[in-house]
């Protein structure tokens, strides 16, 4: 970034740069997010250049790309836009004066350009993309299991997750290593936060605020389902990375120190093979046994939706299963549900139950790869 020159320890940059297999799947699984975290820092740039250079065209593209990151991911408000607007309010308190009007327009402007486009985008045959579901706090006894999830997610993307390992170079080295690592960078984090003397700026605190506001986030809203939930922290991570980059200035001796110790590091996340994380849908059977059916139209939860609607096209419009059956409203179209299908494909022997009871008694059960395949001879619909 701008200011901090080559003296700036870049090699804090290996800590996303270098992630281990855990790290690699939860930063490959969001897919949608990982587009929406380069265009913020896409947009980071941008003011960075308008900031040296002044040009009101600069606003322009800045806007612009930020409506079409806002309109495709909900996550860029929580990651970049109240970060930035808290940020712009510290800098306005402690001087005393309106600082960067015009930034805070542009965020203005575009949260309304962006709720604006995806209404007419929803209403004109355009997929549902809200980026994430409505947010709600988590009960008080569920805090813990949320900060249980997150220390162990956290500790396996940095690959320092020691819990259960041997207390020996052999047994846990390599997590001993990183875990002193991610602690060093935390209490780089904390020095910087306190720090009386360091100068923070604009960028500085946008990036302690994002790294506050998705932790906090995360802790107390129903998002934690499994370690892989902390695909959501993967930008906080990169923010910490920058801002321990621009703020640590070493002497030649260190920064040689500093880049020997990252590649390191780098080395020790090089994963094993760990097939494990990730099981290819070589065959695509599920997939197969709809298309032999010949099965077109049907419903199932989000992640079963998603991955066998294909390679042999197949409408699998996603559900949500609670106190109802309702409609998912994500990457869908609503005339799906109103033109409905004649399937569903059903994670678990509760949701298939729930199906019947909610549409009568299907005419064909079947067991598919570890779901439960429903068909009937009608066509349901689901209103919403």
């Amino acid at each position: 970034m701008p200011g901090y020159g080559a003296k700036g320890a870049w090699f804090f940059l290996a800590l996303v740069a270098a992630p281990t297999a855990f790290g690699v799947q939860v930063m490959l699984i969001p897919c949608i997010h990982m587009g929406a975290y380069v265009g913020v820092l896409a947009c980071w740039l941008l003011i960075f250049a308008q900031n040296q250079r002044g040009r009101a065209a600069i606003w322009g593209v800045f806007t612009a790309l930020l409506v079409l990151c806002l309109a495709s991911d909900d996550i860029v408000k929580y990651c970049f836009v109240f970060p930035v607007l808290g940020a712009a309010g510290v800098l306005s308190v402690q001087k005393r004066r309106l600082e960067h009007g015009w930034l805070v327009l542009c965020l203005l402007v575009s949260l309304g350009l962006a709720h604006a486009l995806k209404t007419v985008l929803a209403h004109n045959g355009a997929f549902h993309v809200p980026g994430l579901w409505t947010m709600s706090f988590a009960g008080q006894e569920r805090i813990g299991y949320n900060l249980s999830v997150l220390v162990s997610g956290v500790l396996h993307f940095f690959g320092a997750y020691f819990f259960g390992k041997e207390f020996s170079l052999h047994g846990s080295g390599k997590e001993q290593v990183h875990l002193a690592v991610f602690l060093l960078a935390l209490w780089g984090v904390v020095r910087i936060g306190r720090s009386k003397t360091l100068r923070l700026d604009l960028f500085d605190y946008a990036a302690l605020l994002c790294m506050g506001i998705m932790v906090g986030a995360f802790t107390f809203s129903q998002l934690p389902i499994d370690d892989a939930s902390t695909r959501y922290l993967v930008f906080p991570y990169v923010m910490m990375a920058l801002l321990l980059a621009r703020h640590t200035v070493l002497p030649a001796t260190g920064r040689a120190l500093g880049v020997a110790g990252a590649a390191v590091y780098a080395g020790l996340s090089v994963p094993a093979p760990a097939l494990h994380l990730w099981q290819t849908n070589r065959n695509f059977p599920i997939n197969m046994e709809l298309t032999r059916l010949g099965l077109t139209q049907g419903f199932a939860p989000y992640w079963s939706a998603a991955v066998n609607s294909l390679p042999n096209p197949v409408r699998i419009a996603p559900v949500e299963f609670g106190a109802d059956i309702k409609p998912f409203h994500f990457l869908s179209k609503r005339d799906w549900y109103a033109q409905g299908g004649t399937f569903f494909l059903c994670d678990t022997p509760a949701q298939a139950a729930q199906a019947q009871t909610r549409f009568g008694p299907a005419s064909k059960v079947e067991p598919v790869d570890g779901h439960i395949l429903l068909v009937w001879d009608k066509t349901l619909t689901l209103p919403g």
